[in-house]
């Protein structure tokens, strides 16, 4: 990922779920809104990656290396996903409490 980064023409760091998978292309309950609006209403938005970053991925994945360095480059600690939950959010919800300590002192 580093090496991505540093050699990238554009800048990926907060690139975005959506930016990568186009939802109107791609089949399947995860890319459909209405499916999405389903999984916000159960409270189960886990299984959605709508609006997610690269970040929140890191968040998700509990890889402090990667969100460290992401941060490190400029990675927006307040980007909302579909559901409007920051990566910190993802953190807490998933029990990955060190992780949410690290993002809070950041």
């Amino acid at each position: 990922m580093y090496r991505l980064i540093v050699t990238s023409t554009s800048n990926p760091i907060n690139t975005k779920y959506d930016d990568v998978i186009p939802h109107a292309d791609t089949e399947g309950p995860q890319h459909d809104p209405e499916a999405c609006l389903r999984i916000k209403e159960a409270n189960e938005t886990e299984s959605c990656f709508r609006g997610w970053s690269i970040l929140h991925l890191a968040c998700h994945s509990d890889s402090k290396l990667m969100v460290e360095l992401l941060l490190q480059f400029g990675a927006d600690i307040n980007m909302c996903d579909y559901h409007g939950r920051t990566p910190l959010h993802h953190c807490i919800s998933s029990g990955k409490n060190p992780l949410a300590k690290f993002l809070l002192r950041r």
